[in-house]
C-alpha cells in the first residue's frame, strides 16, 4: 500500500516545500486558496496597438493533473499548503446485531481518502460525523499513507499504542482531544515526530477510548511521545494514561490488558 513518495518504513522521501517551511501551519484553520487566473500579459496593452484576437487564439488554463495519479501536484496546482507526508481517514464498525468478537476485528475496516495538504484536511473533518456521534463500536483511524490501522502490520508489530480511556459523558471532550491529535500529529508537534503512526478514536459501551499509535516501543521513545500527548490533550492530572504494546497482544493471541507503561 504504500505510495511513490514514501519509503517501505512508511517515512516520507519527499523534501518540505517552501509553503510548509518553519512552523507548520496545520494548527489552524485555513481556507483553500483559489489559484491564480490564468491572465495573459498581452490583455493589458492597449486596444488600438494590438490586433483582435479571435476566441479561438486565447490561452486556455493548463488542465490539473489528475489527483489519483498525483494528489501533490494536484494540491499544489490549488494552491494548497502540502503537508510534509501523506495520511489517510479510515472507518470501522462492527455488526451490532452481534456480541463483540476479537475474531471478527477489521472486517468492516474501509479506507475513506487520502489527504496531503491542509485543505485536505480540513475539506475531511468540516464534513465528517464528529466522533461522539457515531454508532456504537465504531472507529476512526488516521494514519500515514501505507499503513494499515492493525497490530500486523509491519511498521506497526515493534510498536504500541498510548490509550485515554474517557467516561461517556465527557464525548465534548473526546472531540476536542481527537481534533488536537490530528492536528499535532499531521503538523509535526511531537519531537521525535518519525515515532507516531496514527491515531484512533474508538466509541465502546460505557467508556470511549483515544488512542495514539508508535512505531517503538521502546521505554525510551514511548514515554517521550506520552508525555507530549497528555499535555496536548490536556489529561487532567488525575487521569492516566497506558501504553500498550502490540507486540505483547500478537504473541498471545489476544489484547493484553496489563500496560507496559503508565503516565
Amino acid at each position: 500500500m504504500s505510495h511513490p513518495s514514501e519509503s517501505s518504513d512508511g517515512k516520507s522521501s519527499r523534501p518540505r516545500t517552501g509553503s510548509t517551511a518553519g512552523k507548520s501551519p496545520a494548527l489552524a484553520p485555513i481556507k483553500a486558496l483559489a489559484p491564480l487566473p490564468n491572465v495573459s500579459l498581452n490583455a493589458a496593452a492597449d486596444s488600438s496597438d494590438q490586433p483582435s484576437s479571435s476566441p479561438s487564439s486565447s490561452s486556455a488554463p493548463a488542465p490539473l493533473p489528475d489527483p489519483e495519479v498525483d494528489p501533490e501536484k494536484y494540491a499544489l496546482a490549488r494552491g494548497e499548503h502540502l503537508l510534509h507526508q501523506r495520511w489517510s481517514f479510515w472507518f470501522d464498525v462492527a455488526d451490532g446485531s452481534k456480541p463483540p468478537n476479537p475474531k471478527d476485528w477489521g472486517a468492516s475496516l474501509r479506507k475513506m481518502l487520502d489527504f496531503v495538504s491542509i485543505e485536505g484536511f480540513w475539506g475531511t473533518i468540516n464534513n465528517i460525523a464528529r466522533p461522539s456521534t457515531l454508532p456504537m463500536r465504531s472507529d476512526y483511524h488516521c494514519f500515514r499513507a501505507g499503513v494499515k490501522p492493525a497490530w500486523e502490520d509491519p511498521q506497526n508489530r515493534q510498536g504500541g499504542k498510548w490509550q485515554w480511556e474517557l467516561h461517556k459523558r465527557d464525548d465534548n471532550e473526546m472531540d476536542r482531544a481527537w481534533l488536537i491529535t490530528l492536528l499535532c500529529m499531521i503538523g509535526e508537534q511531537f519531537s521525535d515526530a518519525d515515532q507516531v503512526m496514527g491515531c484512533v478514536v474508538s466509541l465502546r459501551k460505557g467508556r470511549n477510548r483515544l488512542a495514539l499509535w508508535t512505531r517503538s516501543d521502546s521505554q525510551h521513545a514511548a514515554i517521550r511521545v506520552g508525555q507530549e500527548w497528555k499535555k496536548m490533550i490536556g489529561v487532567p492530572h488525575a487521569h492516566k494514561i497506558q501504553f500498550f504494546s502490540h507486540s505483547q497482544a500478537l504473541n498471545k493471541k489476544q489484547y493484553d490488558q496489563t500496560p507496559q507503561y503508565t503516565l
